[in-house]
């Protein structure tokens, strides 16, 4: 009995590797785990890119099936040249919290956001996949399509 519905070939384990862009996401997951070193924690995000139609480093475009899921680690250790406080206000302004809000709470990391997505070529043993550079607010305008 088959139990596939497509050919295994045209089946996509992983997510797009998109173009380098901006991409309306939603935040799926978020979790704070300790860092590999045990000196401290890493904030994970999980984000869902919502867009329609995704433009893949190819150049070509696919419809979005929903699975387009990219995640971010931001440390929150600081060290001499690291400050996660800029990566966090970064977050927070994208979730539109006030700018003059004393606490980001973890409560508050809920939404949508603009990831800004890079495209990262294979090396070694790795895959050519994406990295979020950065986080924007989306549109007053914006509604999501999935």
């Amino acid at each position: 009995m088959q139990l596939n519905t497509a050919p295994l070939s045209q089946i996509e384990l992983r997510s797009p590797v998109l173009a380098d862009g901006s991409y309306h996401a939603k935040i799926v997951k978020k979790e704070v785990r300790p860092n590999t070193a045990k000196t401290g924690n890493n904030l994970f995000l999980e984000f869902q890119v919502v867009d329609p139609i995704l433009t893949k480093h190819d150049g070509s475009q696919v419809e979005n099936s929903g699975n387009a899921t990219y995640t971010r680690f931001i440390s929150l250790v600081p060290t001499a040249k690291y400050d996660p406080n800029r990566a966090l206000k970064e977050l927070a302004l994208a979730l539109k919290l006030p700018s003059d809000k004393e606490n980001f709470e973890f409560e508050d990391i809920q939404g949508y956001v603009i990831v800004k997505m890079k495209y990262r070529p294979a090396e070694g043993q790795y895959q050519e996949c994406n990295d979020i550079a950065g986080f924007l607010p989306v549109e007053d305008t914006f509604s999501p399509a999935l």
